[in-house]
C-alpha cells in the first residue's frame, strides 16, 4: 500500500506486486514529487487477513506513471508481466507485449469493444508480440486448458 506522508492511501495503481516461485516483486511508482510511505503488508497460506510487516518512508524526487490493472486471475495463475508495465498506452500505435502465465494454452490482446484481438505468441509458459492499440481500454485475457472461458488478466487504459 502506498501512502502520502500524512497517511492517506494513493490509488492501487501506483504499486505493482508480483511473485516468481519464492520471491515477491515490489515496483512503485510515485505520482508526484514528494514524501511516501509504502507499506508491505504478509500472511501465511493458512492465515486469513494480511498482517503489516514492513514501512518505507520514501523521497520520491521524480513522479511516475501507474501501473496497469491486475485482475485476480493474474496472480492465481502465478501471471508475471516484463512489458508493457504503464497503465496509458499509446493509441492507433502498436505496442509489445511479454509475459509469462503458468499453464495459459493461450493470451491475448483484445480492445475494449472486442472487435480487435491479437494472440501472442506461445513459448512455455511465455507469451510475446505486437498488438495495435485501439481507443479505449485494453485487456489481456488467458484461456487455460481447465475451462473454455477467457480470463482477464490484466487492464490498459
Amino acid at each position: 500500500q502506498l501512502q502520502t506522508a500524512s497517511g492517506v492511501e494513493i490509488s492501487k495503481n501506483y504499486t505493482f506486486m508480483q511473485k516468481k516461485g519464492l520471491q515477491n516483486t515490489v515496483q512503485v511508482a510515485f505520482p508526484a514529487t514528494g514524501s511516501y510511505k509504502l507499506i508491505i503488508f504478509s500472511k501465511q497460506p493458512q492465515e486469513s487477513q494480511y498482517r503489516q510487516v514492513l514501512t518505507y518512508e520514501v523521497a520520491a524526487s521524480l513522479a511516475g506513471k501507474p501501473f496497469p490493472t491486475t485482475y485476480r486471475t493474474f496472480s492465481d495463475r502465478q501471471g508475471y508481466l516484463q512489458m508493457p508495465l504503464t497503465q496509458e498506452l499509446p493509441v492507433n500505435s502498436s505496442t509489445f507485449f511479454q509475459l509469462e502465465v503458468n499453464n495459459a494454452t493461450k493470451v491475448l490482446v483484445m480492445s475494449e469493444d472486442q472487435q480487435d484481438w491479437t494472440e501472442l505468441n506461445k513459448n512455455g509458459h511465455f507469451f510475446a508480440g505486437t498488438a495495435l492499440i485501439k481507443p479505449g481500454k485494453t485487456f489481456v485475457i488467458a484461456q487455460f486448458p481447465d475451462s473454455d472461458k477467457y480470463w482477464t488478466l490484466l487492464e490498459y487504459n
